[in-house]
């Protein structure tokens, strides 16, 4: 058993602004119920969630509850479960807590959460407590939980995954954490994750939890003397080929024959191609076809764990013997969402992938209900085998052993679409050519290590906040930590810092950088196998993500965002002089040529969160026109700071549709959420516009205000659009009018970001870009 531990402080200060809503839930309720009371109690904890508003409790009793679609749990909203069947009444003292003891299984007195098999069991942005989450999946982060800034504690979280079959980026099989949320006190087993087994994501706290037994979903990709590349698969402590073997040679470059239209022969290897004519894309799920000779490559037979025999099998891969056949099918057969239906060894669907079978109406056996196949990730294709003649394809999968049976035969095993089993078969002899699939083993291996990448805004002037995760290859973990260093691959005879010991998922903020300075940074983990190091990753140290970066004259200081290469004040500018003192009036009257500045919709008190507003004169300082990149214009900025021009603007704007995550739907045009305040617009009810769910806004942290304009084209101008627009000026002059220049605006009632040519004379927003 390993355990985690780290220090949370807790502060709370202040009282309920408002009596909190009690919801009670329980299996045998009825979601037509108020909720009120555990005789009144719902049915569904969904249910409770929805009843329970913005700042209520969610009591559950003990008991099954299925999630067949993931629980949301708003900040403000605590789920607590584990309560006494025998409870009556708004008595909530007796409960039992699942993560301080091992009955898990046991409905009687602890609430279990079992997901559908395609879903996670919840979303996390307030409170869940004592719970026991199980067989939640994921393809993206976090297959038990996804901790979005709340917090889990007293839970057990087991047998989830995050799994993704085509690029393995799934991370944390049992929970994801991410804006300082909180996983304590709890127990997470037997998950698994592309990466992250057990915990991944960050910055969090993980705090006095138990994890152990979790797995990695892989070890890699391995390839043949062919040049095949084989994905992998880790079940248990052994890490499995993905795919039926398909080579023509074994890894010392020799042939081997294909035997179609040959005699069979229990001495001389063969492949075989099956009677189906193997398509390019099938032979990679389907794969050749071997006698045993050619399985063997001459070694002599072997019961041993592992085998020995290499084999047909790429370097440093073996062929399973009988005994790691058993071990595999032991282990399948003790995972309890491995079995299907819970009896035990009807384990062939977890095993048999999800397609290719011939159908058939009986529960469990492997031809039913396909779609439930493979939970282990083996993905046994139904081959079929070769003696003499094809047959079985679509309807079995038979696997070779490194281990005879008798002089004329060895052992194998069989998945039939007809059987909810794996069977040990006894039938096959020498001659016959079945799949192969190679194997090697993790117990006792070297550490599996992960560095996540550094995001560009925890990168600072002289610190970085990065992290990995580490799993022990069967050989207990002494040490692991972070290596950095100015020069690629950073090593523990370098900078490195030790952060702990066990399987584990961490995040560290590295200090005492040199600022604009290239770093490499590693995790590494050492156990009594080896040293290893994870993905190196690299960052520049930028200011630009310090808090408060940079000062004007008056001695405002303003925040700072970098977005793609560019660092933005992400505030508009308020000085009331230029960097070299000089003055600038507050206007009560337009100018195109007198500097100007004016209060937002004519009201001084808006200044703190908009800004000034100025006209052209006055944010060019007397510079010229400039449509450069960067515009070279210091004009009413601060010193090291600038007025961007329409091309940098353009670079801005092309670069926020380049980022899915900043694109609202699938219109890369439609980014001025991205860009918005997640307040101070005008409300909208198209979808990405900038006034519709506008909580949703302001993902790339610019936060442009609707803080209106000022229309100066009469001499008496007038203030306009606070509430409906965000004008910005830019460094361009209009190439038809000497009286225009050109400005960005965002709309409350528009999706995209637009641009046009205003009056010299008009108040505008400026926001700065940093020299570079």
């Amino acid at each position: 058993m390993k355990k985690i531990f780290t220090i949370l402080f807790w502060v709370c200060c202040g009282v309920l602004a408002s009596a909190q809503t009690a919801v009670f839930v329980s299996a045998d309720g009825n979601d037509n119920n108020n909720g009120s009371s555990w005789s009144a109690a719902k049915q569904t904890i969904a249910a409770g969630i929805a009843a329970a508003g913005d700042n209520g409790t969610v009591y559950v009793k003990a008991g099954s509850y299925s999630v067949g679609s993931q629980l949301n749990i708003p900040a403000g909203v605590s789920v607590k479960g584990g309560y006494r069947l025998t409870l009556s009444g708004t008595d909530t003292t007796g409960r039992e807590l699942p993560g301080t003891n091992s009955r898990w299984e046991n409905a009687s007195v602890c609430t279990i959460l079992t997901g559908g098999g395609s879903n996670r069991i919840a979303v996390v942005n307030g409170l869940l407590e004592g719970c026991v989450m199980r067989r939640g999946v994921t393809t993206e982060q976090g297959g038990g939980v996804l901790i979005d800034g709340g917090t889990v504690r007293y839970c057990v979280i087991r047998e989830c995954d995050a799994i993704q079959e085509s690029n393995r980026t799934a991370e944390g099989g049992g929970a994801y954490i991410l804006n300082n949320g909180v996983l304590t006190n709890c127990v997470i087993t037997e998950c698994r994750g592309d990466n992250g087994p057990a915990v991944a994501g960050g910055p969090g706290s993980l705090v006095n939890n138990t994890i152990t037994r979790n797995w990695p979903t892989h070890c890699g990709k391995v390839a043949d003397y062919d040049g095949n590349v084989y994905n992998t698969v880790v079940i248990g402590q052994q890490c499995w080929t993905h795919e039926n073997l398909r080579t023509t040679h074994y890894n010392d470059g020799t042939a081997i024959p294909l035997g179609n239209n040959q005699p069979t022969s229990s001495t001389s290897p063969y492949y075989y191609i099956n009677y189906n004519g193997l398509t390019a894309t099938n032979l990679v799920n389907y794969g050749y076809l071997y006698n045993w000779p050619a399985v063997m490559h001459g070694a002599p037979s072997s019961n041993e764990n592992p085998s020995g025999v290499t084999g047909i099998c790429p370097s440093g891969w073996h062929v399973p013997s009988d005994a790691e056949w058993t071990e595999l099918t032991n282990f399948v057969n003790i995972i309890t969402r491995y079995r299907c239906s819970g009896y035990d060894g009807q384990i062939g669907k977890a095993l048999a992938s999800t397609s290719g079978w011939t159908s058939n109406n009986t529960t469990c056996q492997v031809g039913s209900n396909q779609g439930g196949n493979n939970t282990t990730g083996f993905k046994a294709y139904p081959a079929g085998y070769y003696n003499n003649s094809y047959d079985g394809f679509s309807m079995r999968a038979y696997f070779w052993s490194s281990t005879e049976r008798t002089s004329s035969g060895a052992w194998a095993r069989r998945i039939n679409c007809e059987e909810a089993g794996v069977q040990r078969n006894d039938g096959d002899v020498k001659p016959d050519a079945l799949s192969v699939r190679c194997v090697k083993q993790l117990a006792n291996s070297a550490p599996i290590v992960h560095t996540n990448p550094v995001t560009a805004s925890n990168i600072q002037s002289t610190q970085v906040v990065c992290g990995g995760s580490c799993s022990d290859g069967g050989s207990p973990i002494s040490e692991y930590g972070l290596c950095w260093d100015t020069l690629p691959n950073p090593d523990i005879s370098g900078n490195h810092i030790v952060l702990g010991s066990g399987e584990t998922v961490f995040t560290y903020t590295l200090t005492g950088l040199t600022n604009n300075t290239l770093y490499y940074v590693r995790a590494y983990a050492i156990n009594s196998i080896d040293t290893v190091y994870g993905e190196q990753q690299s960052f520049i140290t930028d200011g630009c993500n310090d808090p408060l970066s940079l000062t004007d004259y008056d001695g405002n200081t303003y925040n700072s965002v970098k977005i793609g290469t560019q660092c933005w004040m992400k505030e508009n500018l308020r000085t009331t002089h230029f960097a070299d003192g000089t003055a600038i009036p507050l206007g009560t009257v337009s100018s195109s040529i007198i500097s100007y500045r004016y209060n937002p919709n004519n009201d001084a008190s808006n200044v703190n969160w908009g800004g000034y507003l100025y006209n052209w004169t006055a944010v060019m300082h007397g510079a010229n026109s400039s449509d450069a990149n960067p515009s070279g214009v210091q004009g009413v900025c601060p010193t090291g700071w600038h007025v961007p021009s329409s091309a940098e603007w353009t670079q801005l704007i092309n670069y926020v549709g380049s980022q899915s995550n900043f694109v609202c739907g699938d219109n890369t045009g439609y980014i001025a959420k991205a860009l918005a305040s997640e307040s101070s617009w005008g409300a909208s009810s198209t979808t990405c516009n900038v006034g519709s769910n506008q909580n949703e806004n302001d993902a790339t942290s610019f936060r442009a205000k609707a803080v209106g304009y000022y229309n100066g084209y009469l001499i008496n101008g007038t203030y306009s659009g606070t509430g409906s627009f965000a004008y910005f000026w830019s460094t361009s002059q209009s190439a038809s009018d000497s009286s225009l220049a050109w400005v960005w605006y965002l709309y409350y009632s528009s999706a995209v970001v637009q641009n046009s040519t205003n009056y010299k004379s008009n108040g505008h927003s400026v926001r700065c870009l940093r020299d570079e």
